[in-house]
């Protein structure tokens, strides 16, 4: 229902606006989807950099909390 509501609101607004709105709702939730699997990727990448580091200590560096 929400990805429903997120990929029909840009066309409602540019309707309501009376603008033409190139980027729809689709293309919002497939940058997003992207970004997030980017993010996922280069915190994998960085925590086998510190994977040594994880063994000995047990805690991640660079994590808060």
């Amino acid at each position: 229902m929400a990805l429903a509501a997120v990929a029909i609101i840009p066309q409602i607004v540019a309707y309501g606006l009376n603008l033409s709105f190139f980027m729809g709702g689709t293309t919002l939730l497939i940058a997003v989807g992207v970004s997030l699997d980017t993010a996922q990727q280069v915190e994998g990448f960085l925590l086998m950099k510190h994977y040594d580091g994880i063994m000995n200590s047990g805690k991640i560096r660079g994590r808060r909390g």
